[in-house]
């Protein structure tokens, strides 16, 4: 299997570098990409039972859904894990996990690039997965991020994924269906609301089509006012595409810290995505279906490059994760039934957390989703490492708290505090090694000013923009890593915090 790696990986890296076609987004790149290596290792016969592992559009549920171990425990599951009573968070706040960037098959490129049928119909099926991916995922909300094509044409509710006969539960501003609330099983719920993405920009939260639908792909001060007035938060996505300096400029409220093309296209340049897809082909392959993404998972310099260089210039800017899921790149089954890119398994590797108000309760609403997204109160997690419990990130300052976001003033005394997470569903005696770190935003990167092993508090006698990060070393996966249980011995990154900003 090993020199099957090897001579795929050569004759990939040797066809894609020369013809790789230069005008192509690089989203389409990682789909032609994959399909190819996909194709190359089936028709060389290096593996076998590729015909196999195709999934038909008509598949029903997307595979068994076992859900990602701990402890090597088969019955664990993400409801229990995750959704335990919503009490009063510290703070008076509220985590409340989520999607942002993600496409339902409203996108003309989901569903395997045919969302639709011959009658101009969406494909019911894949409706159905989306639903089921969601729900089984057990996240709290989605912020959409259809491409314009047809987002453009559809009439609210129907943006919204609507469906009475689910059980949905619209939610209504006025006369006007704002958001949906989708039906999961156990009396759950996840909201579900509207938004965009096409190549110049990604507002979400939309409450109502804009009077002119050009504002969808246009990004000017007089688009980005529209669709405000709408209710959008208006965002970038793909923060490879733009420097530090620019991001600083622009009429926006943020960019993504992390998306997965940038892994993606990182694993095709130094030949991981072959080796990894020899080895998922491989039925000698023991590594965990939802630690599929491990091998790839790694760190842009240009997503961190750019997102320091523009708080370091002075701007405010909100970072969001994207998942970016289209469910129509890799129609290959794993060996738990379920397609490498489902809903449910994209949807579990990361999350965005906002920090909503508790208002003495675990009620909260689309718009606190929206203020604490403007607010800059989110944090991101890479959940395919484990689901953190416990992190806290926070200045004090004049006797008072600020939260992600925030601002505090040298005059005032600013003292940055952050403690550390636990892996939920691990005792104290089975956590795996984790590592703190405080940053500052410089023209060159981002600095360390501190790490440590357990809480840490820093004194800042300097404005700027500070964020924070845990980093961790997955000893706990070990068991679940297969052929790549090397891994877990190396440290990756867990946790993004966004920033607190000093003042003078």
């Amino acid at each position: 299997m090993h020199s099957a790696r090897i001579f795929v990986t050569n004759i990939i890296n040797e066809k894609y570098n020369r013809n790789k076609p230069k005008e192509e987004p690089k989203e389409e790149l990682v789909k032609m990409y994959y399909r190819f290596v996909l194709a190359t290792l089936c028709a060389s016969l290096l593996v076998a039972g590729c015909e196999d592992a195709r999934l038909d559009s008509a598949s029903v549920a997307e595979g068994s859904g076992r859900d990602a171990r701990y402890d090597g425990d088969p019955d664990f599951s993400v409801d229990e894990i995750f959704h335990s009573p919503v009490g009063q968070g510290k703070r008076g706040l509220l985590d409340v996990r989520g999607l942002i960037h993600e496409h339902s098959p409203h996108s003309h490129d989901a569903c395997d690039d045919q969302p639709m049928d011959s009658e101009g119909n969406f494909d019911v099926q894949c409706l159905r997965d989306f639903y089921d991916g969601l729900c089984r995922s057990a996240h709290d909300f989605v912020m959409l991020t259809d491409h314009p094509t047809y987002f453009s044409e559809l009439p609210f509710p129907e943006t919204l994924l609507y469906d009475a006969q689910r059980g949905d539960q619209l939610v209504m501003r006025g006369e006007r269906p704002v958001a949906n609330r989708i039906s999961c099983d156990a009396g759950r719920y996840a909201m579900v609301l509207a938004g965009s993405e096409s190549s110049a920009i990604m507002p979400v939260g939309i409450e109502a089509h804009v009077a002119d639908p050009s504002a969808y792909d246009r990004l000017d001060v007089e688009s980005v006012a529209m669709l405000e007035e709408q209710g959008a938060v208006v965002l970038l996505a793909h923060t490879e595409k733009y420097a530090g300096h620019i991001l600083a400029d622009l009429p926006i409220t943020g960019f993504e810290m992390y998306n997965l093309h940038a892994a993606l296209n990182t694993a095709l340049e130094d030949g991981t995505a072959a080796n990894l897809l020899a080895a998922i082909l491989d039925p000698d392959e023991t590594l965990y279906p939802d630690l599929v993404l491990l091998p790839i998972l790694v760190e842009s310099p240009l997503y961190l490059d750019a997102w320091a260089g523009a708080l370091a210039l002075g701007a405010h800017r909100v970072t969001t994760m994207g998942t970016d899921a289209h469910r129509n790149s890799l129609n290959i089954a794993m060996s738990d039934g379920e397609r490498i890119d489902s809903w449910r398994r994209m949807n579990r590797w990361f999350s965005n957390h906002l920090l909503v108000p508790g208002n003495g309760g675990s009620d909260w609403s689309d718009l606190d989703l929206k203020s604490a997204l403007r607010d800059g109160r989110l944090y991101g997690v890479f959940e395919l490492l484990g689901y953190a419990r416990g992190f806290e990130y926070y200045a004090t300052a004049g006797g008072q708290s600020v939260e992600m976001g925030g601002s505090a003033s040298l005059a005032d005394g600013v003292t940055l505090r952050l403690e550390m997470p636990s892996v939920r569903g691990l005792g104290d005696a089975a956590q795996p090694p984790r590592r703190l770190r405080l940053l500052r935003a410089t023209g060159n990167g981002w600095l360390e000013l501190a790490q440590g092993d357990s809480e840490l508090s820093l004194t800042i006698d300097e404005p700027g923009a500070y964020r924070a990060e845990v980093r961790i070393r997955p000893e706990h996966l070990r068991a679940d890593l297969g052929s790549f249980a090397y891994l877990a011995d190396e440290e990756f990154v867990w946790i993004y915090s966004n920033a607190i900003y000093v003042t003078e």
